[in-house]
């Protein structure tokens, strides 16, 4: 059996350990890919939090991280409206969901045509000139987009959840009279909240590597103002010569270590409430 798994274990080996370990050699080097890498210890690390630029793109990503909770609240809103399985609302289930599966380089151009300052069908509508992309919207306008994109797939997990839920708690707070809010945090809450738990680390995981809508609707301006610390990443190890790998390799650890910590508190919530404790 222990043979089977060994060209799994080779893959996932090639692919996924190897490329992680190696970044984070190279967070510890000074390297170029052009000659060879100089270890430099954590000077890396120690560059980063006295940079302006990368202090400007973690408020950045802080803000992408920032719109979790409206998009915990709003798809668990959305997934209430469409939760009966009627056929209006198997078409909403599917047009709030088109965004999660579609390409985000598409969703990008979608609003990029319609926010664009001059030409751009929302200032058409409106009949003004606001700089949605350009000015100090950017960043909001990034905001929205990634929230908009992430309505539909939080959607669906809550439906998941909510289809497991037993129909005999709501029915039990409609006998003893209880109103829309105490059904929903006694009956309706409790079902939930190991996948909002989940949403939200997802949600916040997801948020510090936006990347496709910065790169497509604002290329990282006006003036820093949207470059996250993924897109700094980027530009670290592409867009400038020679490439700074090091430091774009301790940005991505650094991301990684961010990544797992939401990850690793949804799950010790979600543990705390299995076991019957009280979750924060």
């Amino acid at each position: 059996m222990a043979a089977l798994a060994l060209p799994g274990l080779a893959l996932l080996g090639a692919f996924a350990f190897a490329p992680a370990v190696r970044v984070l050699w190279l967070s510890f080097h000074e390297a170029s890919g052009l000659s060879s890498a100089q270890f430099v210890g954590l000077e890396s690390y120690l560059s980063l939090a006295r940079s302006p630029s990368v202090q400007r793109a973690a408020l950045c990503s802080l803000a992408c991280v920032a719109v979790t909770p409206a998009l915990v609240a709003l798809s668990l809103g959305l997934a209430l409206l469409v939760e009966r399985a009627t056929l209006t609302n198997r078409m909403l289930r599917a047009a709030y969901f088109i965004p999660a599966v579609t390409s985000t380089i598409a969703v990008g151009v979608v609003w990029r045509i319609l926010l664009e300052d001059d030409a751009g069908w929302v200032n058409r509508a409106l009949g003004t000139s606001i700089p949605w992309l350009t000015g100090s919207f950017a960043l909001g306008s990034v905001l929205l987009v990634v929230l908009w994109r992430g309505l539909g797939y939080y959607m669906l997990l809550y439906l998941a959840a909510l289809a497991r839920a037993p129909v005999s708690l709501r029915e039990a707070a409609a006998l003893d009279g209880a109103g829309p809010i105490t059904t929903f945090r006694a009956a309706i809450w409790p079902t939930v909240r190991s996948t909002a738990y989940l949403a939200a680390a997802l949600s916040a995981s997801a948020a510090l590597k936006v990347f496709d809508e910065v790169m497509v609707l604002t290329g990282g301006g006006p003036l820093g103002r949207t470059t996250t610390l993924v897109f700094l990443a980027y530009e670290s190890a592409f867009a400038t010569f020679p490439p700074r790998l090091g430091t774009a390799s301790a940005i991505g650890v650094i991301l990684s270590l961010l990544a797992a910590l939401a990850l690793g508190a949804a799950r010790w919530a979600s543990a705390r409430r299995a076991a019957g404790g009280k979750a924060p």
